[in-house]
């Protein structure tokens, strides 16, 4: 029981370590950081434009009081890498709540970051880490031809260690097999 304990609690300081280095990086300028232009009228505001390859999506349940909830988000960050011609898509802060899950949200806001890196200078490759942790997520992203390339292993203490997994996908300009998935 105690080495359970000691799991969860490294596991749960590891995940709050995550969370502070997202606010303090990409989260903490959404429109900056992904390239999201806001515009100036307020009203422009609730339809945010991307003025490039990054992206930064929110799926959000809207009530008749005007006030949003957010079921999920997921952000693109698209650069070149060095020495290399094609584009580099990283996708990060993939979220869904827990309470929204298994409802296809996840794999609308995977479709329409797909969707939209394929409208600019291609090809492509899309990257992402998750844990061994996130068995839902890694069936999402097979799902949508992304494929496990390297492992690493982040020690959790003395005792215990997370597998983390990076897949990739190839984007074409076209697509390139009978169900629309390139690989």
């Amino acid at each position: 029981m105690a080495l359970f304990l000691v799991e969860i609690h490294s596991i749960t300081a590891m995940f709050l370590s995550v969370c502070k280095t997202a606010q303090r990086t990409d989260l903490a300028d959404i429109p900056a950081f992904y390239k999201v232009s806001l515009g100036g009228d307020p009203a422009e505001r609730s339809r945010p434009q991307l003025v490039g390859p990054s992206g930064f999506w929110v799926a959000a349940l809207e009530s008749k009081g005007g006030t949003s909830q957010v079921l999920g988000c997921l952000g693109l960050d698209c650069h070149q890498l060095e020495g290399a011609d094609e584009l580099h898509g990283e996708l990060r802060r993939m979220f869904v709540s827990r309470h929204y899950r298994r409802h296809g949200i996840g794999s609308r806001l995977l479709s329409e970051a797909i969707s939209h890196a394929r409208g600019f200078a291609l090809p492509m490759t899309m990257e992402l880490e998750t844990s061994e942790l996130q068995l839902a997520a890694q069936s999402l992203y097979e799902k949508h031809g992304f494929g496990v390339v390297g492992t690493r292993v982040i020690p959790m203490g003395q005792l215990s260690v997370l597998w983390m997994f990076r897949f990739r996908r190839t984007l074409h300009t076209v697509d390139t097999t009978p169900n629309g998935w390139s690989n």
